[in-house]
């Protein structure tokens, strides 16, 4: 049996508001500092078009691209097109004056925390997008996409938690003592 899995559209697109939301915050002290609590997602959307290939962020070869010309297209990544509409994207996009690297700093300086189960190792066949670009299960999708966000930085920008014993079930994800640390930000893990 092949394992198919169809996320509501509307849950993609809360998952990636980090990505694209609007920055400018008033100088209002009591407003409440926020954070994103990223866990278990089917798939990353990149900040480039790089991706791990054979243990290495590069591109990927040129024929691997045009045998999935849309790997890099919103969800997987922030080029035009896509199977999704995407007017927050666009909007993001067009602020930073259609300079993509403009909006991949400003993702940089977000609170992101990324949460996994060690265990979430279920091999996903949904998208050459995601299977063959961003990894074959959840976990190895958040650690290359960690990965490649220290790659493009050049350093550490967001902290990732990976709780023992956990598949993919957010319940005991979000009740692990890193769930906890990661949503209200908790010492001890």
């Amino acid at each position: 049996a092949v394992y198919k899995e169809k996320e509501p559209p509307a849950i993609m697109r809360r998952r990636r508001l980090a990505t694209v939301q609007k920055a400018d915050r008033p100088t209002n002290a009591k407003l409440p500092s926020i954070r994103v609590v990223v866990a278990n997602p089917r798939s990353f959307c990149y900040l480039d078009g790089r991706r791990f290939v054979n243990g290495t962020f590069e591109l990927p070869p040129q024929t691997r691209i045009e045998s999935c010309p849309n790997y890099n297209k919103w969800e997987w990544g922030l080029d035009d097109g896509g199977e999704l509409p995407t007017p927050y994207r666009d909007t993001a996009i067009e602020r930073m004056g259609g300079n993509r690297t403009k909006l991949a700093h400003r993702y940089s300086t977000r609170n992101v925390l990324y949460v996994s189960g060690r265990n979430d190792t279920e091999k996903l066949r949904r998208s050459c997008e995601a299977d063959e670009f961003q990894g074959a299960y959840r976990r190895q999708r958040s650690e290359y996409f960690f990965s490649s966000l220290y790659e493009y930085f050049g350093k550490q920008i967001h902290q990732r938690f990976v709780v023992d014993d956990v598949g993919h079930d957010h319940a005991l994800l979000f009740e692990s003592p890193q769930g906890i640390h990661a949503m209200f930000g908790q010492e001890g893990v």
